[in-house]
């Protein structure tokens, strides 16, 4: 059995490389795509499209590692901008009587696998309009779900920061830096224990 069929490939499109130049001019990359590959372990096993340059003068090897980190995070997927409707939106305070359910549903809406991460540092940006309309409905959900509490104030603390510079309805995951949760090591089935033969 070729081992390689579990590891993991993520490629970081230009545009992407050229967005994690700007936060890092100092690395020196090009302006192409670059794929890494991961074993089932989440270790580095290759690197595709910086063959040519990781070893000319001047390329920072330890950015060469941060945009690997990055790309193994998830930090590239979803993409970084999406638009979010109304309908969205209600479809999560609708479902829900627990402002932590819905919270967790609307991340859903900007990081379908919310549930494998750890963290997220920097909080999304949301267009005015979308933000003014999360925060209504917040409010409105807590008066009736939450009386005891600041109305809105678990939106207020965790929630999306509101972006004028972005669409009406848009959310921007630009500046968000994703950890996952660590996941177990990987066992090939050949390795696994084997309950004894009675």
């Amino acid at each position: 059995m070729d081992s390689r069929m579990a590891y993991t490939r993520k490629t970081v499109a230009a545009d992407q490389v050229q967005s994690f130049a700007r936060r890092w001019p100092c690395c020196n990359f090009p302006e192409l795509p670059v794929t890494f590959e991961f074993d089932p372990n989440g270790n580095l096993v290759a690197i595709e499209g910086l063959d040519d340059w990781t070893s000319r003068e001047g390329v920072n090897q330890r950015a060469v590692v941060a945009l690997a980190e990055d790309a193994q995070a998830g930090l590239f997927d979803p993409p970084g901008r999406i638009i979010i409707t109304k309908e969205q939106i209600d479809a999560a305070f609708d479902a829900f009587d627990h402002q932590e359910h819905v919270f967790n549903a609307l991340y859903k809406l900007v990081f379908p696998n919310w549930d494998e991460i750890e963290k997220v540092d920097r909080f999304p940006s949301i267009g005015k309009e979308a933000s003014d309309y999360i925060w209504l409905r917040f409010i409105k959900f807590d008066r009736e779900h939450h009386p005891d509490v600041m109305m809105g104030g678990y939106w207020l603390n965790y929630g999306f920061s509101t972006n004028e510079k972005l669409g009406p309805w848009e959310i921007s995951t630009d500046d968000c830096r994703v950890k996952l949760l660590e996941r177990p090591p990987f066992i090939p089935p050949s390795e696994s224990p084997q309950p004894p033969v009675p």
